[in-house]
């Protein structure tokens, strides 16, 4: 047997002694561009998270940035127009295709007195919810089609929504639910909440979350204020 044949080639060394190192080197180069990106998002992030606490007066309670090993998380705290405000704009670690990925969400709460104990959820009228109604799933319907047509409403209290959902607030979240994809609202005891998996990096995006936040501040005026004897027979 001729042992020079199974021998590599010095050709094969020199084009070994090439390749390797210009792969390693495009590896590295776009892992720093990905790592680059996700600092710009970060960033931007932050930037809103601190307009955000400035037109509410809200105080950070904490403000940390990612790390190799901890996600990202922003929270504040305050009070405006008498109402106590929650807002979190956080990264969750999750596994996709088998790779761990940070997913930026938001979350926020304003505080309600919620004398009557209201129970509202407030959702996209999807192609599950629009199934359950098929099957008999309940559903409140208002005066306003189009926001009927839009959100799927439960709520303990039938009452509520159809005589606190004005023509204004129903129209801001048709607004919303176009523009912002803003929905899934619960109130439950003492907090009205908001929680999604999205990220907030520009001002467009700003207004629009402050809009959403001045609405559902609306609603939490509403479950204040409600009374069903006001309603009754």
């Amino acid at each position: 047997m001729d042992f020079q044949l199974l021998m590599p080639s010095s050709a094969s060394f020199e084009l070994s002694s090439i390749f390797f190192p210009i792969f390693f080197i495009l590896i590295a180069v776009i892992m720093y561009f990905g790592w680059q990106q996700q600092k710009q998002q970060e960033q931007a992030t932050l930037k809103i998270f601190r307009n955000l606490c400035q037109h509410y007066n809200l105080n950070v309670l904490q403000e940390t940035t990612r790390t190799w090993i901890s996600p990202s998380n922003l929270e504040a705290q305050g009070t405006y127009e008498g109402r106590e405000l929650y807002l979190k704009l956080f990264q969750k670690r999750k596994r996709r295709n088998k790779k761990t990925v940070y997913i930026w969400s938001i979350e926020f709460y304003w505080r309600c007195k919620n004398p009557h104990n209201v129970e509202l959820r407030l959702n996209p009228e999807g192609f599950l919810n629009k199934l359950g109604k098929k099957i008999g799933m309940q559903d409140i319907t208002t005066y306003n089609d189009e926001f009927d047509q839009r959100f799927m409403v439960k709520c303990n209290y039938k009452i509520f929504p159809v005589q606190m959902f004005t023509d204004i607030f129903c129209e801001e979240m048709i607004y919303l639910d176009q523009h912002f994809n803003f929905n899934n609202i619960k109130v439950s005891r003492s907090h009205l909440s908001f929680e999604d998996e999205r990220s907030i990096t520009t001002s467009r995006e700003l207004a629009l979350l402050i809009r959403g936040l001045d609405t559902t501040l609306e609603l939490a005026n509403m479950i204040d204020t409600f009374s069903p004897n006001q309603f009754s027979d």
